[in-house]
């Protein structure tokens, strides 16, 4: 049990290592917008996003589509531990948890991006803004 647990662990480490370098690196990339305003006489909006609630779409919209990308490889794994044991039931257990857990994981990060899309058209709904801005 521990040692499914332990390499469960280790096949995840480098997962959450990319997710806390795009996370990291985030900042970055959005503070390296070149915005058209002089902020000798204004502040300007470092980042390309107008409200907080299109700078958070725009998060989850990328973690979703990181999110994917792991979502593809945990089901090509859980794929390959099916494969790998060949009538053995507790490697079959360990690959039927291994898929029930990606699928779990993929409701929740497209879960969370289509809510946060409702939210976001339902305010915008409400204060009558275009959908867009």
């Amino acid at each position: 049990m521990f040692l499914y647990k332990k390499k469960l662990l280790n096949f995840y480490k480098p997962i959450l290592l990319v997710l806390l370098v795009c996370v990291l690196i985030m900042p970055v990339i959005t503070l390296a917008v070149t915005t058209p305003c002089d902020p000798a006489k204004e502040l300007c909006n470092p980042i390309k996003f107008n409200t907080i609630a299109d700078f958070f779409e725009e998060v989850l919209r990328i973690a979703a589509q990181i999110g994917g990308v792991i979502i593809i490889l945990g089901i090509i794994y859980s794929g390959f531990l099916f494969v790998t044991a060949r009538g053995n039931q507790d490697e079959l257990t360990k690959a039927k948890k291994a898929i029930t857990y990606t699928v779990i994981g993929a409701i929740i990060v497209l879960g969370a991006w289509s809510f946060s899309v409702a939210i976001k058209s339902t305010i915008n709904t409400i204060t009558n803004t275009p959908a867009g801005s």
